[in-house]
């Protein structure tokens, strides 16, 4: 492993604690993160295609007992914005379900059957919000570009309990980061983006960084 991804790596961790557990914003995250069934690679391509996602989506299932339930998939060099971005994670999701239709010029694998939400994190994401929807942009300001995959097994279990989890979930944490604690959660996003912006720095005026 490079020391790009070494750095990449890092970062999401930063993200992952600083502002996910310690603002407590994903309930089915938490359990899972805190538990090491959470995967993270890192994708070096700054244009890649949906393909090269896949063999990622893999080894959630395959290579690892028990499979993982989340996987973070980190786009360091990503060249595009957050619209880009978002259109990328849009073309995943449609090639993973064209893997588990079975069509003819998809490429069956061995988890081809498993089923992944897909959402798209990125830097660029709201810097204020006042509805909930702008609040997920707002919190879901990683450092990198990202794709989380989550297995919908684990949000249907949740569900049986709670059938508007993702809806609950979305509302208290809007009133919960109002005020002062929007304020702090920024704060630490911007020092984290700060961390990143420098260590990429130095990286590429290094000539022996891969």
């Amino acid at each position: 492993m490079g020391v790009w991804e070494q750095e990449a790596l890092r970062l999401c961790d930063r993200y992952v604690r600083e502002v996910v557990l310690a603002f407590d914003l994903c309930p089915w995250a938490e359990a899972s993160l805190r538990a090491g069934r959470v995967s993270r690679a890192v994708c070096m391509t700054p244009e890649p295609v949906p393909a090269e996602c896949l063999p990622f989506v893999d080894t959630l299932d395959s290579s690892n007992v028990p499979p993982m339930d989340i996987g973070l998939l980190i786009f360091p060099r990503h060249s595009g914005g957050w619209s880009a971005f978002d259109g990328f994670a849009e073309r995943v999701r449609r090639a993973l379900g064209e893997r588990r239709e079975g069509r003819a010029d998809a490429k069956p694998t061995a988890a081809a059957a498993a089923r992944f939400l897909v959402a798209a994190f990125h830097p660029a994401g709201a810097e204020t919000f006042v509805g909930p929807h702008q609040m997920v942009s707002f919190v879901r300001r990683t450092p990198d570009p990202l794709l989380q995959f989550v297995r919908v097994e684990i949000m249907d279990r949740l569900k049986e309990s709670q059938p508007e989890m993702s809806e609950v979930v979305t509302r208290r944490n809007h009133e919960a980061l109002r005020g002062e604690r929007a304020h702090q959660l920024d704060v630490v996003t911007r020092v984290i983006r700060a961390d990143r912006d420098a260590t990429y720095a130095r990286l590429r005026s290094d000539p022996n960084a891969a």
